[in-house]
C-alpha cells in the first residue's frame, strides 16, 4: 500500500491549485484538475463532468474578489489507485460590482466548509474524481444591541 506521507502532499497540492485557479478565475486549469467524468458538489448543486463544471464557473461574477483557504487536510483512506482527502475551507469574499486594486475591507469570512475529495492517481498525477463542499458555518452580521 502507498505510504500516506507521499499521498497527502500530492492531494493537497492539487486541492490548493484548484482553489487558487478558482480564486484567479482560471477555469481551464481548474477543470483540468478533474478526471474527465469528475463531479463537484458546491452551493447545493452537483456538477457532473468538466463541461458542466466549466459552465458553472463562467456564471461567476467577474468583479468579485474571493479567497479560499484550504487547511487541516488529512488522508482519511487511501490505496495505490486513490485517496480520500478531508480538509477545512474558510472562504472570504468581496463584491461591490466593480474591480478593485489593493486591499478591500470585509467584516468577516463568508463561510467555513468541510471539503471532502475522492482523489484518483492517474498517469499525470493526482486528479479530483469527486469533491464535496459542506458548509459548516455561515457568518452573519454582528448583532449590535440598540442604543
Amino acid at each position: 500500500m502507498t505510504d500516506v506521507s507521499t499521498v497527502l502532499p500530492g492531494c493537497m497540492q492539487v486541492t490548493n491549485q484548484l482553489f487558487h485557479f478558482l480564486d484567479q478565475s482560471n477555469y481551464e486549469c481548474l477543470v483540468g484538475l478533474y478526471v474527465p467524468n469528475g463531479s463537484w458538489q458546491r452551493q447545493g448543486e452537483t456538477l457532473h463532468a468538466r463541461d458542466q463544471i466549466m459552465q458553472a464557473m463562467l456564471k461567476r461574477s467577474v468583479t468579485q474578489r474571493i479567497r479560499h483557504i484550504v487547511t487541516n487536510g488529512f488522508i482519511e483512506a487511501h490505496s495505490p489507485a486513490g485517496a480520500a482527502l478531508v480538509a477545512y475551507m474558510p472562504a472570504y469574499r468581496f463584491d461591490d460590482g466593480t474591480l478593485h486594486t489593493g486591499p478591500v475591507e470585509i467584516a468577516r469570512p463568508l463561510r467555513m466548509s468541510v471539503l471532502r475529495a475522492a482523489m484518483k492517481q492517474t498517469e499525470g498525477g493526482w486528479k479530483v474524481a469527486v469533491m464535496t463542499l459542506t458548509p459548516e458555518f455561515e457568518f452573519v452580521a454582528d448583532n449590535v444591541p440598540p442604543s
